[in-house]
């Protein structure tokens, strides 16, 4: 009677040892490949960015741990994080996140650009320009990262950067001289140094020239 009511029991826990085997099998398998952990870390990154939407930062951190530990040079998973750390005031572990992802994968535009607000907001304004510079150089063409050193350059008076900056970003316009921060750049440039000073705000002046001294309704 002992043995019929015990056999049923050990039947189920060699089934679970058994799903147990496949499971660990499964997930060695794909540690071992590198398509697999990419896409491992890809799942791990989303289930985190939905419970951030959901407003649960916190059990998001440990799924976007997760993902990088799965796959280390997996930039979005990085980003997130840090983001993430920066939001709570935790800079010197979103710094660590991010140091460790240039360090693996320096071609990633948003991990430069992370790098350097994050280093903005520890008062490190040298270190935060030469971060965007740097993911320039690997990135020529991104116009986020041309937009942040356009702003930072002119909130820290480095105003030729902030002219460079601008330009470029004016290249990327579907229209002329419509991004705000190189507007804003060219009207400093043109304050300090201005051949355009004492133009009148008249229609015999172009688009930009009427930027450029502040003429109302001036785009």
């Amino acid at each position: 009677m002992a043995r019929s009511l015990l056999q049923p029991g050990i039947q189920v826990v060699a089934l679970a040892c058994a799903v147990l085997w496949l499971a660990s099998a499964s997930a060695l398998a794909q540690t071992n490949d590198p398509a697999g952990r990419v896409e491992r870390a890809q799942e791990l990154t989303a289930r985190g960015q939905r419970l951030v939407a959901a407003g649960d930062p916190g059990s998001a951190v440990w799924y976007l741990r997760e993902a990088l530990r799965v796959e280390p040079a997996f930039a979005a998973a990085a980003v997130a994080l840090a983001d993430l750390y920066l939001a709570r005031g935790e800079a010197s572990a979103a710094l660590d996140v991010l140091n460790d992802a240039v360090s693996r994968g320096p071609g990633h535009a948003a991990v430069w650009l992370r790098l350097s607000r994050v280093l903005w907001s520890l008062s490190a304004e040298a270190d935060a320009v030469e971060a965007l510079r740097e993911g320039l150089r690997r990135d020529p063409d991104d116009a986020d990262l041309l937009r942040e050193l356009a702003q930072r350059s002119l909130q820290r008076g480095e105003w030729l950067r902030a002219l460079s900056a601008s330009r470029a970003l004016q290249s990327f316009a579907l229209e002329p001289a419509v991004e705000p921060d190189a507007e804003a750049a060219l009207r400093v440039l043109v304050g300090t140094s201005d051949r355009a000073r004492g133009l009148r705000c008249d229609g015999q002046l172009s688009v930009v020239r009427r930027a450029l001294c502040g003429c109302p309704g001036a785009r």
